[in-house]
C-alpha cells in the first residue's frame, strides 16, 4: 500500500496544448494547464494554472485556481483563487482565499470538518462504535454462531 502523498505532490500533468474530455481521477496531486471537459477526482492537491480551462467539477484536497473552472469546486482542506482566477460555480471547502482580482460566481459553503475527514472517522468505527483495524474491516453486522443457529433451527 502507497503512503498518502504529501501535500503538493506532483503526480500528473495535463499540459496547456492539451484537450482532454472525459473524468480524470488520481489519488495523487494534479497540475492542469491546458482544457479539460469533464470532472477531476484527486485524492491530492490541483493546481491550476493560467491558461487552465475546466469545464466540470472538482473534487480534492487542496485546490489553487489561477485559471477558469465552469463548474463546482469541493475542497476537502482549503481553495485559493488567484488575482486571475475565473470560477462559475458553487464552492464547498473547509477554507477560501481569494486574492485580489479573482473573480467568483455562485454560492459558498465554508464547512468545520472536511468530508475526507468524516469518511475516514466513519470508517474507523465499527456500527457498534468499536474502532476498526485503521477502517478497513467491514460495517456488516456479524451474528453469534449462537444467532445463526437459532435462525437455521427456526426455518
Amino acid at each position: 500500500m502507497a503512503k498518502k502523498d504529501k501535500p503538493g505532490h506532483l503526480d500528473t500533468l495535463i499540459g496547456a496544448h492539451t484537450v482532454l474530455e472525459g473524468n480524470l481521477e488520481s489519488e495523487g496531486g494534479v497540475r492542469v494547464d491546458g482544457k479539460l471537459k469533464g470532472d477531476l477526482k484527486i485524492g491530492g492537491d490541483v493546481s491550476i494554472g493560467p491558461e487552465a480551462k475546466i469545464v466540470g467539477n472538482v473534487y480534492a484536497r487542496n485546490v489553487v485556481l489561477a485559471g477558469s473552472v465552469d463548474g463546482n469546486i469541493y475542497a476537502d482542506g482549503m481553495l485559493r483563487l488567484l488575482s486571475k482566477a475565473r470560477l462559475r460555480g458553487n464552492v464547498q471547502a473547509y477554507g477560501l482565499v481569494a486574492d485580489e482580482g479573482g473573480i467568483f460566481h455562485g454560492k459558498c459553503n465554508i464547512v468545520e470538518e472536511s468530508h475526507r475527514s468524516r469518511r475516514e472517522k466513519e470508517s474507523a468505527t465499527s456500527p457498534n462504535g468499536e474502532q476498526t483495524e485503521k477502517g478497513f474491516k467491514s460495517r456488516a453486522t456479524l451474528k453469534s454462531a449462537d444467532e445463526s443457529e437459532g435462525a437455521a433451527g427456526s426455518s
